[in-house]
């Protein structure tokens, strides 16, 4: 027996050592893991840096609150929700590095053009051309940690990435807060090199785009991991085609359609709230960076916290066999989210509106820690990857194509008067949620359902 032992022993450590050995080293691992975290990051900096320029952009170039909605919004959709699926198929069959390293330096360029931007249709073709490029940064970042980290260290590596989502809304409103408030300081006739009439909100956009260059080149010069663990998710070996994912949601499209409505509700009023700044400027007078910097610290303190109550009131849930925990989780979510965004805009200081908004993200961020949990308790394991990238499609196609178009719809068309912004931001929950609100016992009936009938 311990001949045996002492000859098992070693095989086994000279098996794991060659398995190790087919990743980079642990440095260049880790190396990889925080680069796409702030890439991650610097993509969301990019893509709501509109939301603090709303109000010089709307007078500079006479633009209606229906137009600065479809910017917010629809523009930048146009290929950020429906290029996630081709380019994780692309991501999968070529260079991760090159797609991801142009996808970069794309969105960095559109944004920083931005600032030359001399009309409506330039800002538009602007915003979907940034929404492509961070249409890339999904399916390559978190395949390239994937195939730079052992197993044994993975699941930490991409936790970190996906921590990023957490902190990067606060990080983008306190560093676009700081950016505004050195461009309204510069004189302008300082830089030979740039236009005599920019303005500080172009300048703003020029700024914030220059540093993702130099990110696209560290991306460039990653070398490209080794593609591991190949044959797993083969047709040949139970991976199931798109169309039989099509049909299982056909099929199911009730009970299903249900768990989409909470998320989607919570997407379209998330997105809705780009119009933030402009509404505390007109309803209480604070400026874009003073709200940038209240917001910023709000969301940053709250928003990783609260996220991770909701995720350990699900695991809480599933540890007690209660099946239908992460619904509940959600429906407690939707259940504070709702009625604090209908309050907050009308609050009579902004003072008090921060306060309702920060309860408000916390209903977000539960809804939004238990809907993949609850989603990944109903669809077969054989298809959750292809379900999920499905579902976060869906629900972000009608959030961003929804959210901000009608809160401009609702003022420039119902109210007729921007000053009466924040009242547009309260109808828009008040109709969705309202229709969630209607809906949900026949969602919790369904969704039982489904799990009773497979216990």
């Amino acid at each position: 027996m311990t001949d045996e032992r002492n000859e098992t022993e070693p095989n086994t450590q000279t098996a794991t050592s060659a398995g190790e050995e087919q990743f980079p080293s642990a440095a260049y691992g880790r190396y990889v893991t925080v680069l796409m975290t702030f890439i991650y990051i610097l993509s969301y900096v990019d893509r709501t840096i509109l939301n603090l320029l709303v109000e010089p952009i709307k007078v500079d170039m006479n633009l209606t609150d229906t137009q600065m909605g479809l910017l917010l919004g629809a523009a930048f959709a146009i290929f950020y929700t429906t290029m996630g699926l081709p380019l994780g198929w692309l991501a999968d069959r070529s260079s991760r590095t090159k797609l991801l390293g142009w996808g970069v330096l794309i969105w960095s360029a559109a944004t920083a053009i931005t600032g030359f931007a001399r009309n409506f249709g330039h800002l538009f073709a602007a915003r979907v051309i940034v929404g492509a490029g961070e249409a890339t940064l999904g399916p390559c970042a978190v395949s390239l940690i994937s195939d730079s980290m052992p197993p044994g260290r993975r699941a930490r590596a991409l936790s970190i990435y996906f921590s990023g989502l957490s902190f990067a809304a606060g990080i983008a409103y306190l560093i676009g807060g700081q950016v505004l408030r050195v461009a309204e300081t510069l004189d302008m006739t300082q830089f030979s090199y740039l236009p005599d009439d920019m303005r500080p909100w172009q300048l703003v956009f020029l700024i914030v785009g220059l540093p993702g260059l130099l990110f696209a080149l560290l991306v460039f010069l990653l070398k490209e991991p080794k593609r591991l663990e190949r044959g797993m998710l083969s047709t040949e070996n139970g991976g199931v085609p798109m169309r039989e994912v099509l049909k299982f949601f056909k099929s199911h499209w009730l009970i299903l359609g249900g768990i989409f409505l909470l998320p989607t509700c919570m997407t379209i009023i998330t997105y809705s709230q780009g119009f933030l700044a402009p509404m505390f400027e007109r309803t209480w007078g604070w400026s874009p960076v003073k709200f940038s910097q209240y917001n910023g610290w709000l969301l940053l303190l709250i928003g990783p916290i609260s996220t991770f109550i909701g995720g350990w009131m699900v695991d809480r849930y599933q540890n007690k066999n209660i099946r239908d925990g992460a619904l509940r989780v959600m429906q407690i979510g939707f259940l504070i989210m709702v009625p604090t965004s209908i309050a907050f805009p009308l609050m009579p200081t902004p003072e008090l509106a921060l306060v309702v908004i920060a309860i408000s993200t916390i209903g977000m961020t539960w809804l939004t820690a238990a809907s993949v949990p609850a989603m990944l308790t109903v669809i077969p394991a054989e298809i959750r990857g292809q379900g999920m990238a499905f579902y976060l499609m869906v629900i972000n196609i009608f959030g961003l194509m929804l959210g901000p178009a009608l809160v401009g719809i609702f003022t420039d068309q119902i109210f007729q008067d921007p000053a009466k912004l924040r009242y547009s931001m309260a109808l828009l929950p008040f109709i969705f949620g309202g229709i969630a609100f209607i809906l949900l016992p026949r969602i919790s009936r369904n969704y039982r359902n489904l799990l009773a009938s497979r216990a």
